[in-house]
């Protein structure tokens, strides 16, 4: 007799079944017999790997000539680079000083066709794990703003994280339902980004377990959802701004027919014209074409749809009041500690005095802006250090957001150094290591550890050594 555990499973492997038969009739009369085949034959395909150069750090050009193994350029994202054989990306140190993110190829689209350029307010309202909310930063750069936001605050976690060790600064954390962030901001953005939550029918290949949650919630609990995120983003969207709607799915309940509902209700919206490129399809659809679908049996990426929304409308007829103008600098602490003085002023070209600090107990933070009151931040300033006892320990995110010319101590390890590895470990790094090199560094220095150039962490000058400061949660396994 089964066990009710075994009965279970066993309904549930059948649900899937039977549900997987019903996605595969159904996209069969989407695309046709002879596409569904070469779908179908793709699915036993590797799936393509991919990175995209940090271009906030480095140009595609630089990164080619440092990084063996990138392989051809991905022609949707001129910063994207396709990784072939055995490279493994992830154990570089160069990936440690945030010179690229590790990303499959067709989720570079969203962010390289939402048009951004330095100056630009940008929200990315989907925005974990990171890989748009890096590239945004980057478009946005150092006059601009990026609000990455994710309802989770786990997820919203994870994406601070990558966004501190591609090493921003013109950027804030929240994690907020999009309603929240709407009465917050009001309409403010030049461009927002809605990588919406969707049934990932695209990633079938990718993650197989994904097919399971789809038996559970397919295209239909997904699509209400989308127009219900897709209007309220467009709420928070300048006259003339831009709203790229995307998902990694294949139905066109969650695509194609959410695009035609939202311009029913948002008529001053419409379709802009994107650059067309190899792998691009169109849109399904009389008046959708300028949508674009990306196949995995016609282009090397995983399913993916994007739509690029323009609005054409005044603020009146849009319906909106005056726009609110955030992201000015904030008001902080006249005054820092000593030891915040004196560190600040081993940075070359930075005075002390030109800096806005602003605490939180023992934590610092500098560059924060001037943010609407009464949402849940998990960052809105760049995190400096911390102050205990008279003395400053200086932050990941702010090693990170360094350049090495700017700082007085600053060692320089080669990309494929022992010392390196050693570093990124959590080890302490000693003359055998280094070298003669430590005798630059007068005792207690906090010196800032680089690779070819860039930025890694923290080490303190000590008895001859270097004492390694690098965050344990970063650390190189």
């Amino acid at each position: 007799m089964k066990r009710r555990s075994d009965r279970k499973s066993s309904k549930n492997t059948a649900d899937t079944a039977a549900a997987m038969e019903a996605f595969r009739e159904r996209l069969k009369a989407q695309i046709g017999e002879e596409e569904f085949e070469a779908y179908i034959a793709s699915c036993g395909e590797e799936p393509a790997r991919g990175i995209r150069t940090n271009t906030g750090k480095i140009s595609p050009e630089a990164l080619e000539a440092l990084l063996p193994g990138p392989g051809e350029r991905v022609p949707w994202c001129r910063e994207g680079f396709y990784q072939e054989g055995d490279a493994r990306p992830s154990e570089s140190p160069l990936y440690y000083a945030g010179l690229y993110y590790i990303q499959e190829p067709s989720a570079m689209i969203p962010a390289a066709l939402l048009p951004a350029a330095n100056g630009s307010r940008v929200l990315d309202l989907c925005a974990a794990p990171g890989g748009k909310s890096v590239a945004l930063a980057a478009k946005c750069g150092p006059d601009g703003f990026l609000v990455s936001n994710d309802i989770s605050a786990a997820r919203a976690r994870a994406l601070l994280k990558n966004l501190e060790n591609e090493g921003f600064d013109n950027y804030c954390v929240t994690a907020e339902e999009p309603a929240r962030l709407r009465a917050a901001f009001g309409r403010c953005f030049d461009a927002v980004l809605v990588d919406a939550p969707c049934s990932g029918e695209g990633m079938f290949r990718r993650d197989p377990q994904l097919k399971k949650s789809w038996a559970q919630k397919g295209p239909s609990y997904y699509s209400p959802l989308q127009l219900e995120i897709l209007l309220e983003a467009e709420k928070m969207l300048l006259p003339g701004g831009y709203l790229l709607y995307s998902t990694c799915t294949f139905s066109k309940e969650e695509n194609e027919e959410v695009i035609g509902a939202f311009l029913r209700q948002c008529p001053w919206m419409e379709i802009a014209e994107v650059r067309r490129t190899e792998g691009f399809s169109p849109g399904i659809g009389e008046g959708l074409e300028n949508c674009v679908r990306l196949w995995p049996h016609k282009a090397r990426g995983e399913g993916h749809f994007a739509a690029l929304l323009v609005s054409r409308s005044k603020e009146d007829s849009a319906g909106a009041g005056a726009a609110t103008s955030w992201f000015g600098e904030a008001a902080g602490s006249a005054q820092p500690p000593a030891c915040v003085r004196t560190f600040f002023s081993q940075i070359k070209g930075q005075r002390w005095e030109d800096l806005c600090f602003y605490e939180n107990g023992e934590n610092l933070y500098v560059k924060r802006r001037d943010l609407p009151s009464g949402l849940r931040y998990l960052r809105s300033g760049l995190a400096a250090g911390t102050v205990r006892e008279g003395r400053f320990e200086p932050s990941q995110a702010l090693a990170m957001a360094l350049r090495m010319e700017e700082y007085a101590y600053s060692l320089d390890l080669p990309a494929d150094s022992d010392a390196a590895l050693r570093y990124l470990r959590g080890e302490t790094l000693t003359k055998d290591h280094l070298g003669e090199g430590l005798a630059n560094y007068p005792s207690g220095a906090q010196v800032l550890v680089c690779c070819a150039g860039y930025p890694l962490g923290w080490a303190k000058a000590a008895g001859g050594s270097l004492k390694n400061r690098y965050p344990a949660g970063w650390r190189m396994q």
